[in-house]
């Protein structure tokens, strides 16, 4: 077997692989043994055992030149855990502090007064903030008493230094009673020493109601709805939507109230029109809106404009369709051969230029249009009621059994003529899975009546 060796440097890692080679074409490119052949720049030697007797040759190969190296994203060194020391103690004035109120959106900050208060010296591995903190630095006392100087994790604190953890807390996104803490790892006896802040968070405006409730209603209907947004520090302000996406069926127009020449007003409308053609099914759509009062103390976010204050309105609806059905699905769940069961569905109308009647077929299709057939339709019937009202149809999906030998899942629509021109058909998925061997359901008791005594006549004479 002819074998080839080739032995390369790589970004300094020696590499070996070992492949056939022909000896065609190895003589090639091979220049004769009797011509030393010195490799060039760049070009490394490589033997050829061939032969019975293992003859070598040499030849020259071309090695790559190294890759530059692939640059690594920065990466916080990482600290050996300290394992706790009786002898070292980490004291701090208090452990907790609270800002007391805020505004939704202001950032405030404390600075954390500790001192190394041990025998030995005080390591801190790491100062971990939960969601909402940051922990700007960790500072420890220098040469010269009253200056700081940034700490190094892992570095020894002199007993006696005073240590100082610089913290804000974030109230963005943030309502009512919020805290946030502060995981010093270190190697107290008490390994983690917690810090923590608190505030009570306020939003900056006022909305009334905070939502628009349109309740139930079908995609031809049209309601309106208004709330009120204003400051709750009072004064005048703007007012305008963020983040306007365009949704089917809803309009929102966000009006001052006696605005001054500037456009600005201590008081805000905000109309919200739901209607005609939304979609179907559950509605719940915050209308964000933002104002020109800027947030105490924030940062300049990515996009160069300062923080600003916002209000929101959350609208809600459950719309239905002119012809809509409930529940979405019906299950049949495990059954056996033989077993039946029935299952309800529900139509309903809400046109009222419309009168709903039994539907004109209900008949059992495959899953989907791509599988139109389903095997087990002669099993299935249905049986429709119509309403007093005429406005709602019930209709009873029944497996009358599924035949003896039957051992797999099954899945399919029913499928039923409306007659509306709206919604003609409404498919129903609906599945099950059919067990050979599932036991029978227990059968119900019928309670056994109990004999009730007859009354002892008494005897002559009593």
């Amino acid at each position: 077997m002819n074998t080839i060796f080739h032995w390369a440097r790589r970004s300094g890692l020696a590499l070996s692989l070992l492949a056939p080679v022909s000896l065609s074409a190895l003589a090639a490119q091979t220049p004769a043994p009797s011509a030393p052949v010195q490799a060039p720049i760049g070009q490394g030697p490589v033997t050829v055992i061939s032969g019975p007797k293992g003859t070598t040759t040499t030849a020259p190969v071309q090695i790559p030149s190294p890759l530059p190296p692939i640059a690594q994203p920065h990466q916080e060194p990482i600290v050996p855990i300290a394992p706790p020391d009786p002898k070292v103690r980490l004291d701090c004035a208090s452990v907790d502090h609270d800002f007391g109120s805020m505004i939704e959106g202001e950032i405030a900050r404390h600075t954390f007064e500790m001192k190394s208060s041990g025998e030995n010296p005080l390591i801190i591995v790491s100062a971990k903030p939960t969601c909402g903190c940051t922990v700007s630095q960790v500072k420890v006392e220098g040469a010269e008493a009253g200056t700081f100087v940034n700490y190094v994790y892992g570095q020894p604190i002199a007993s006696g230094k005073r240590v100082q953890i610089e913290a804000e807390l974030n109230t963005k996104n943030k309502h009512n009673q919020t805290q946030s803490k502060i995981n010093v790892q270190c190697n107290d006896p008490r390994t983690v020493v917690i810090l923590g802040l608190t505030a009570m968070v306020d939003t900056y405006f006022l909305s009334s109601p905070a939502q628009l409730d349109f309740g139930e209603m079908s995609t031809s209907d049209s309601r309106e709805l208004t709330a009120f947004v204003s400051s709750k520090r009072g004064g005048k302000f703007k007012l305008w939507q963020d983040m306007v996406a365009a949704i089917p069926g809803i309009r929102i127009e966000i009006k001052a109230v006696n605005p001054d020449a500037e456009g600005r007003s201590e008081r805000w409308e905000v109309k919200v029109t739901l209607g005609p053609d939304c979609r179907e099914g559950g509605m719940g759509y915050p209308v964000q809106l933002r104002s020109d009062q800027l947030v105490a103390n924030a940062p300049v976010g990515h996009d160069g404009q300062a923080a600003a204050y916002g209000a929101s309105v959350m609208v809600s609806a459950k719309v239905r369709g002119l012809i809509s059905f409930e529940p979405q699905y019906l299950s049949f769940g495990l059954v056996r051969p033989g077993q039946q069961l029935t299952r309800t569905l529900k139509i309903s109308c809400y046109d009222e230029k419309f009168q709903l009647a039994l539907p004109k077929s209900v008949s059992f299709k495959g899953q989907s249009d791509a599988v139109p057939e389903f095997r087990w339709a002669e099993n299935f019937e249905a049986v429709s009621r119509l309403s007093e009202d005429g406005k709602s149809v019930d209709i009873d999906v029944m497996l009358k059994g599924m035949p003896a030998g039957a051992d797999s899942a099954f899945q399919g629509r029913v499928m039923i003529e409306t007659g509306h021109p709206a919604r003609p058909t409404i498919a129903v998925l609906f599945s099950g899975v059919c067990r050979s061997g599932t036991p029978a359901p227990a059968p119900v008791p019928v309670p056994v009546p109990v004999p009730v005594p007859k009354p002892v006549a008494p005897a002559k004479g009593q």
